[in-house]
């Protein structure tokens, strides 16, 4: 009887544990880049044009890809350079840096504004992006998610304004690095399917040294989406000084934020037509808009995005 108690116990312990496990997701996949980046041209609507080879190449379809929209300098055909642990694609405009960290991946990421701009930025004018992006394999539904728990280490390397002060309007130019995830509507009978919103994580902005809140609809270029922007401040992210040039931690559960920014859009005008049980998180964005001439760079690791079911 106490071997059948016992057995009984063991197996119901054996079934909690996994229950847990299976209920937990972690939605960023290939953290290393083993897979391959699919490069994008500088003309967005053109898509992929190469692949770029940090560690090798695979045989398995890439999960990132790199976007250099409206840059003046194209990364296709860069030969990689390498240097101990690290290895580097680059041209007058950027570089991109992939650093072997202890069996985990530390990814530099940089802009040259300086040769990017040749005048002033005028408004409506587009800017060099630098951006990582992975659609994920499995769109999560936000009704379904317990917690979303992201996780992102990073240091500021440098950022110097190139401009002279009769130049320089903070309304128009600015060096942002920040990591942003699609909410989509994928729900087929909804009115609304397919729209959605950007959610936004800022890590850092020229202008700034505690960034604030902002709210608006996506805007400023050609090519803008038209959608809603949600944007947290750094202080909802993060403590420390970014501008110290020392490591900081963005940990946080972003589900209540979510749930903010998909009740601001509708409070908007945006999404009227959705409910907060339509919405899936399907991708993330990570990295640099430069709206001027500054030089800057910035590292980040540990990058991590679980949903709990």
């Amino acid at each position: 009887m106490v071997k059948k108690l016992l057995l009984f116990f063991f197996l119901c312990s054996v079934s909690a544990f996994s229950q847990t496990i299976d209920t937990t997701i972690e939605l960023i996949s290939d953290k290393n880049f083993s897979d391959g980046i699919g490069l994008e041209y500088i003309d967005h609507s053109k898509g992929v044009i190469d692949t770029l080879y940090p560690f090798g190449k695979s045989y398995l379809n890439y999960k990132w890809k790199l976007a250099q929209w409206f840059s003046k300098f194209n990364l296709e055909g860069v030969q990689p350079t390498y240097h101990s642990n690290r290895v580097s694609f680059a041209n007058k405009g950027k570089r991109i840096t992939f650093i072997n960290d202890n069996g985990g991946s530390q990814v530099n990421m940089e802009i040259i504004g300086s040769n990017e701009f040749l005048s002033a930025r005028k408004a409506g004018e587009a800017w060099p992006h630098l951006l990582l992006e992975q659609n994920f394999g499995r769109p999560i539904n936000i009704n379904q998610i317990k917690s979303l728990k992201f996780n992102l280490s990073t240091k500021l390397l440098y950022c110097e304004n190139k401009m002279n002060a009769a130049t320089y309007n903070p309304n128009l130019n600015t060096a942002h690095f920040h990591v942003t995830f699609i909410i989509q509507n994928l729900n087929k009978s909804s009115r609304d399917y397919g729209d959605y919103l950007w959610f936004q994580l800022q890590i850092y902005d020229y202008r700034y040294k505690d960034i604030p809140q902002y709210e608006a609809k996506d805007k400023g270029k050609e090519d803008a989406t038209g959608k809603f922007i949600y944007s947290l401040a750094s202080c909802r992210l993060y403590k420390g000084e970014i501008r110290s040039k020392k490591w900081i931690n963005v940990s946080s559960n972003l589900l209540p934020f979510v749930k903010d920014a998909f009740k601001e859009s509708q409070a908007k005008g945006y999404l009227k037509g959705s409910f907060f049980n339509d919405m899936d998180i399907t991708s993330i964005i990570i990295g640099w808009e430069v709206s001027g001439a500054f030089d800057c760079g910035i590292s980040f690791k540990n990058l991590c995005l679980t949903a709990n079911l």
